[in-house]
C-alpha cells in the first residue's frame, strides 16, 4: 500500500505477490483531498478473484487477477517502507490490521465508520501502533512461519574456506536483511575438488589402524560431504568450485572435471536449495621467482564460460569473478601468493557477488537545511534538528548497518569550512572546497557496529570449524580412538 505519483497517475496503489507474482491496483486521487492533514481510512482486499481498493469505506478501484496469495520469493510484509528501507511513507500511520480472508464492501464501510458490528473473518495481525510495534493479534491465532528463516550454506574448495576468516560476505547479508533469519554455515574444504577428494582425509571409523583410507573407500570423501551438506539443511547453496580446473592436466582432465560438477549439481539440486554457482578467479601475476600463471588463466577461464553456461543451462543464478574480480591498480595484490585471496580479496570478492546479484544498494541519504530542518532522507530515519550557536544538529539512525561489502560510504555535503560531530566527537574536518563537493563518512558508531558483528560472525565461524574439523579428529573418531577416543 503506498500513496505517491508513478507512471503519470497520483494517487493511492495497493498490490500482492499473487500467484508468484506483484500484482497491484491504483486509484488516481488529488494530493488536496488525500493528503490534507485529515486522518482517512483505506483498505485493500483480495477474494481470490478481485483486487479492490477503497478509501474512506468507498470501492475506488477493482482489478480482476484470478489466483492465489503467493509472492514468488520469501518475502515480509513492512509497515511504513518498501522492504522496510526504501519509499518511506510520509505520513501517519494508526490502527493497522490484516484479516485471514477478505471483507466485503459493507464491511469495510463498517470499519470506516468506526461502527463495532464484528467482522466474521480472523484478524491475524492488528497493529494499533499506540507507542509501540505490538501485534495484538500475537495471542488470537497462529499466525503462518516467518517466511524469512533461510539457510545459506557455502559449498566449495580454499575459495569458499577463506571466506569464513573474514565474514565480508555473510556481514553484508546479516546487515542488509536485520529483520530476517539468516542462518549461514561454511562447508568449504581447503584442497578439494567436486569429487569431495579433501574430505576423505583417513577415510571411515572402519579404518582404525592407518592413516591411509583403504581403497575399498573410493568415494568416502563426496559421501562425507553430502552428509554435511544435509546437515546444514541449506535453502540456498552458494557453490564455489573450479579453480581446480586451473591444473587439470589436458583434455581428459577438463573432461572429469566437467563430468564431476554436473554429478555434483545433480545430487545438490535434489535438496531443493536455489544454487548460485561461482566461477573460479584468476590468478594474479607476482613476477619472477613466482611461475607465470598464463597457462593456469587459461584454463580458469575456460571452466568460468563453462560454469555459466551450465547455470543457464539448468537455470541456477551464476557470478563471474574470472574477469570481475581483478586489481584496480597495477601495485594492487588480491591475492596472499598469486593463488588464494587476501583479506582485500575476500571484500572485493563480497561486493563483486553482492553486485551481480543486484543486491548492493546506495547508503543513506539526508539533505538538511541550514535551520536544522530536515528536507530529504533515505535509508534512515531522521529527527527534525535545529539551529545551533555554529551550525545545526539532528538525530539520525539507519535502517541498516552500513558495511564496506555492500553500500556506500555514506556522504554530506556543506558550504564553508566544516567540521562533523557525531555524539559529541569530531569525525570529519575539512576545508570549504572539499566539503561543497561532499566528503565520506568512513567513521562513525554505525560502523563501528558492523565491525563488532564482523567479529562476532569471524568467531561463530571458528566454533563451527571445529565441529566440522575437530583438530584432535583421529583421537576421537578415526584409528587412534582406541588409545584416547574413550575420553572425548
Amino acid at each position: 500500500m503506498a500513496i505517491g505519483g508513478a507512471n503519470n497517475i497520483w494517487g493511492l496503489w495497493f498490490g500482492l505477490g499473487i500467484g508468484g507474482k506483484y500484482t497491484e491496483i491504483s486509484s488516481a486521487y488529488a494530493p488536496a483531498k488525500l493528503v490534507d492533514g485529515q486522518w482517512h481510512h483505506v483498505a485493500g482486499t483480495f477474494d481470490g478473484k478481485l483486487l479492490r481498493l477503497y478509501i474512506d469505506g468507498k470501492k475506488v478501484s477493482e482489478r480482476e487477477q484470478p489466483g492465489k496469495l503467493a509472492p514468488g520469493r520469501p518475502t515480509v510484509g513492512s509497515i511504513g517502507a518498501y522492504n522496510g528501507r526504501n519509499e518511506p511513507f510520509h505520513g501517519g500511520i494508526d490502527d493497522m490490521r490484516v484479516y485471514s480472508g477478505a471483507l466485503t464492501e459493507e464491511q469495510v464501510a463498517q470499519l470506516a465508520a468506526a461502527k463495532a458490528e464484528p467482522v466474521p473473518e480472523e484478524i491475524v495481525g492488528h497493529w494499533k501502533l499506540d507507542g509501540n510495534l505490538h501485534n495484538e493479534a500475537d495471542n488470537k491465532v497462529a499466525l503462518a512461519p516467518d517466511p524469512s528463516q533461510h539457510r545459506i550454506v557455502f559449498l566449495g574448495n580454499t575459495l569458499i574456506y577463506g571466506m569464513e576468516k573474514y565474514g565480508f560476505l555473510e556481514t553484508a547479508l546479516t546487515a542488509r536483511w536485520p529483520h530476517h533469519h539468516l542462518t549461514f554455515r561454511n562447508l568449504g574444504w581447503p584442497a578439494d575438488d567436486v569429487f569431495g577428494t579433501a574430505r576423505s582425509e583417513f577415510g571411515s571409523d572402519q579404518n582404525t589402524r592407518s592413516w591411509k583410507p583403504p581403497g575399498a573407500q573410493q568415494g568416502f570423501g563426496y559421501a562425507v560431504m553430502m552428509d554435511q551438506v544435509a546437515d546444514a539443511r541449506p535453502t540456498t547453496l552458494i557453490v564455489g568450485y573450479g579453480s581446480e580446473a586451473g591444473f587439470a592436466e589436458g583434455e581428459s582432465g577438463f573432461k572429469e572435471f566437467q563430468e564431476g560438477y554436473e554429478v555434483l549439481l545433480g545430487t545438490l539440486e535434489k535438496s531443493g536449495a536455489k544454487l548460485i554457482l561461482l566461477a573460479p578467479p584468476r590468478h594474479e601475476a607476482f613476477g619472477p621467482p613466482m611461475p607465470d600463471p598464463a597457462e593456469q588463466n587459461r584454463r580458469l577461464q575456460r571452466a568460468s564460460t563453462w560454469i555459466g553456461e551450465i547455470a543457464k543451462k539448468r537455470g541456477h543464478r551464476f557470478v563471474e569473478l574470472f574477469d570481475s574480480l581483478v586489481a584496480r591498480t597495477q601495485d594492487e595484490r588480491l591475492t596472499e601468493n598469486g593463488v588464494h585471496l587476501n583479506r582485500l580479496g575476500y571484500q572485493r570478492m563480497a561486493e563483486t557477488v553482492l553486485r551481480q546479484l543486484g543486491i548492493q544498494e546506495d547508503g543513506p541519504s539526508v539533505v538538511v537545511a541550514e535551520s536544522g530542518q530536515v528536507l530529504q532522507s533515505s535509508g534512515s530515519r531522521v529527527s527534525e534538528g535545529g539551529q545551533t550557536k555554529r551550525g545545526v544538529h539532528f538525530d539520525l539512525t539507519t535502517d541498516t548497518l552500513p558495511t564496506s561489502a555492500w553500500t556506500a560510504p555514506g556522504r554530506i555535503a556543506a558550504t564553508g569550512d566544516t567540521a562533523l560531530k557525531i555524539d559529541g566527537e569530531v569525525r570529519l574536518e575539512d576545508g570549504a572546497e572539499q566539503w561543497s563537493k561532499g566528503v565520506s563518512i568512513t567513521t562513525g558508531p554505525d560502523l563501528d557496529q558492523a565491525e563488532e558483528l564482523r567479529q562476532l560472525i569471524v568467531k561463530k565461524n571458528e566454533l563451527y570449524r571445529w565441529r566440522l574439523r575437530p583438530l584432535n579428529k583421529t583421537y576421537i573418531f578415526l584409528f587412534r580412538r582406541h588409545e584416547m577416543g574413550h575420553l572425548a
